[in-house]
C-alpha cells in the first residue's frame, strides 16, 4: 500500500461495477417473475403486475417516475466513477464522484419506499455506505494538504 488513494480508488472502482451490474439483475419479485431496475425503467409496461403491486403496497400509490431519476443518476455516476477512478486512480479528486454516488445511492435508499420493496435493498444500502466511507478517505487526506497549503 504505497499509495492509499490509488488502492481506494480501485476498491470503489469495483464496488462502482458491483452497483451497476446489480441494476441489471432481479431486485423486485411479484407472481414468481423477477424485476431488475433497470428492466423495469426501460419497460415498465411489460411489468404492470409490479407496478400494481407497487402501487397498492405504497401509501398514497406509486408512480414509475419516482424512481426514474434516483435509479438513472447513481448508475450514471457509478459509471463515471469507474471510468474516472480508473484514469485517475491516482488523484484524490476522482473520489469525489463515488462519494457522490454514495450519498445519492443512501439517500435513495432512506427515501424511496419503493426502493425499500426490494429484495436486495439492504445490500445496495451497505454497499452504498461502503462506498462513500472509502472515498471520504483520500477526499480527507486532499482536505489535509488543502489546509496545510493554506497555512503556509
Amino acid at each position: 500500500m504505497k499509495n492509499p488513494t490509488k488502492t481506494v480508488n480501485l476498491v470503489c472502482v469495483l464496488l462502482m461495477a458491483v452497483l451497476v451490474l446489480l441494476q441489471f439483475t432481479p431486485y423486485w419479485s411479484v407472481d414468481g417473475e423477477g424485476v431488475s431496475l433497470m428492466g423495469y425503467l426501460g419497460f415498465p409496461d411489460d411489468h404492470s403486475n409490479l407496478s400494481s403491486w407497487l402501487n397498492s403496497s405504497i401509501p398514497g400509490g406509486f408512480n414509475i417516475n419516482e424512481i426514474v431519476f434516483w435509479v438513472f443518476f447513481t448508475a450514471v455516476l457509478c459509471i463515471a466513477g469507474v471510468i474516472l477512478c480508473l484514469k485517475f486512480r491516482e488523484s484524490a479528486a476522482a473520489a469525489l464522484v463515488p462519494a457522490a454516488a454514495g450519498i445519492l445511492g443512501i439517500l435513495f435508499c432512506v427515501i424511496e419506499p419503493a426502493f425499500r420493496l426490494g429484495n436486495l435493498w439492504v445490500v445496495y444500502l451497505l454497499l452504498y455506505v461502503a462506498l462513500l466511507a472509502l472515498s471520504l478517505v483520500p477526499i480527507a487526506g486532499l482536505v489535509k494538504e488543502i489546509v496545510k497549503d493554506f497555512r503556509e
